[in-house]
């Protein structure tokens, strides 16, 4: 789907409210904690939504407005009916496995804050079809994105130095982004 055309289902989209936030460590400093942005660590409700549109902004506990900065490793993964998936661009990252599971996502919306994608952020997500990223094309190539590890294997030492022999080097593919592979990347999306 173009861009032009999700623009209308992201301005659409409320935000969903129905999140349990809080705080990624506790650091107590008077009165700074009343500022801190919140995470979303899980999602609650039993109807949840096949769009999910995380709010900008929530109140904390101190009730004061503050902005949502991110999430937490399993707040979406194994999600099987969600669709779609609007993040701000105040979210600056995702944790491991995030979306991981979500075998129905298709769409979302990924920040140019976003610096690194790390592993298994997509795995499974087979039906992803677009991805929405704020930033150029340049930006995107500059991120990040975990695709494999690279393997040294070492044998024997070489007779009269302190240098072990390499036997192997070679990347070992991790197929857990594999969805960003197939899926159509629309850049310039200002959401």
């Amino acid at each position: 789907m173009l861009f032009n055309d999700y623009i209308k289902t992201i301005e659409n989209t409320q935000e969903y409210k129905n999140l349990d936030l809080g705080y990624t460590s506790w650091t107590y400093m008077s009165g700074v904690m009343r500022r801190v942005s919140l995470i979303v660590k899980g999602i609650n409700g039993t109807t949840i939504p096949e769009v999910i549109k995380l709010p900008r902004k929530a109140i904390n506990r101190w009730g004061n407005e503050v902005p949502v900065s991110g999430f937490l490793p399993g707040v979406f993964s194994g999600n099987g009916f969600v669709t779609d998936i609007i993040l701000h661009p105040g979210i600056g990252g995702f944790p491991e496995g995030a979306f991981g599971g979500c075998k129905n996502l298709r769409r979302i919306t990924i920040p140019k804050r976003v610096r690194e994608i790390k592993r298994n952020v997509f795995a499974g997500c087979h039906s992803l079809e677009d991805v929405y990223y704020e930033g150029t094309r340049e930006e995107w190539e500059k991120i990040n994105i975990y695709m494999g590890t690279r393997i040294v294997k070492t044998g024997a030492l070489i007779p009269g130095t302190p240098v072990c022999e390499v036997v192997a080097d070679y990347e070992k593919h991790d197929p857990g982004n594999d969805a960003l592979l197939k899926a159509n990347i629309h850049f310039n999306c200002k959401f």
